[in-house]
């Protein structure tokens, strides 16, 4: 009898490295896998300015996607190149109509002259296809955190089903400059899927 449950101790091993990969316990049965898939097409602008998924405005004419804004790999995008003035990046997608996750991320870092705050902007919106409403996401301003890369996340899930334009837009007024570098934009939906049934009556007590 020893002989035979010292055998079966690397399978229960097993057993325990895998509900300890999962988010929940073995007795319960809500979703626990996150199956995710990216919406954005050149998150990352590595394609480069000519053959970018992003639509592009500067009111000074300024290209955007260059290689000084990168935060990983060569390029990244810039916005607030001039002053006054307002840059844009834009790209139209298309929200899954029930993800259990619908969540943003972008990777900024600012710079900027200004000494009085807050003057000038960076804002995320989404401007809907159908009704052609406007809505702000997140805005950042002069008075955040400089020289140092940071990471904004924003919960979409209340968008699910929309279709239209997410746009990133810099404003900055007519004294001073202030310059945002963004890289790494995602925008992701994730779906949950349940534990495999191997064991039936575990998963059935609540």
């Amino acid at each position: 009898m020893r002989h035979s449950i010292w055998g079966m101790a690397p399978l229960l091993w097993v057993f325990l490295l895998l509900f300890s990969l999962v988010e929940v316990s073995p007795f319960s049965s809500r979703p626990i896998f996150l199956q995710c898939r990216e919406l954005l097409l050149d998150g990352d602008f590595e394609r480069g300015p000519e053959a970018s998924a992003w639509l592009r405005f500067s009111s000074a004419g300024r290209p955007l996607i260059v290689t000084e804004a990168a935060r990983t790999g060569r390029w990244g995008a810039q916005l607030g190149t001039v002053a006054p003035g307002t840059d844009q990046l834009g790209q139209y997608v298309s929200l899954p109509t029930s993800p259990s996750r619908l969540t943003f991320r972008l990777w900024w870092y600012m710079r900027t002259e200004e000494v009085d705050h807050p003057w000038d902007s960076l804002n995320v919106v989404f401007v809907a296809e159908l009704s052609s409403a406007e809505i702000s996401l997140a805005t950042l301003t002069d008075e955040a955190i400089r020289h140092q890369w940071q990471l904004l996340q924003i919960d979409l899930s209340s968008l699910a089903g929309e279709q239209g334009w997410l746009i990133l837009r810099s404003h900055n007024d007519e004294m001073r400059l202030t310059t945002w570098f963004v890289d790494d934009v995602s925008l992701s939906a994730c779906d949950t899927e349940r534990w495999p049934t191997f064991f039936p009556w575990l998963l059935s007590r609540n």
